[in-house]
């Protein structure tokens, strides 16, 4: 009797009131489910938002090397200059695209299970 006095007052704290033991389980899977989905989608959101920060301190760093001294021309920015921090800095940039878009595609995978766990 004890037990299930447990089970009832648990089923009703998950959100599963009035379901058989059975149900039971199946709601404590989803709800499972649903949670590491909704974690691997935040560390999605976070790994674009970090991706984003690192390719603009990469662009930004490499305009003010371009910016000194060294490769100015009278106040103008020297074209070639800037071209070549451009040819530098783009491999880099093409591998934290990558990042991202496997970043967005996990994030994107991750609510589509949540989506179809809910619909469950």
């Amino acid at each position: 009797m004890a037990d299930e006095c447990v089970v009832a007052a648990f089923s009703r704290e998950i959100g599963c009131a009035d379901r058989t033991r059975s149900q039971l389980v199946i709601c404590l899977v989803n709800n499972r489910l649903i949670v590491q989905s909704a974690d691997l989608a935040a560390r999605a959101h976070f790994d674009i938002a970090r991706i984003r920060e690192l390719e603009t301190a990469l662009i930004e760093r490499e305009f003010a090397f371009v910016e000194s001294g060294e490769v100015q021309v009278r106040g103008a920015l020297d074209l070639d200059g800037l071209a070549e921090g451009v040819r530098r800095v783009l491999p880099q940039l093409v591998k934290l695209s990558r990042y991202a878009r496997r970043a967005a595609n996990m994030g994107d995978r991750a609510l589509l299970s949540i989506t179809n766990q809910s619909l469950i």
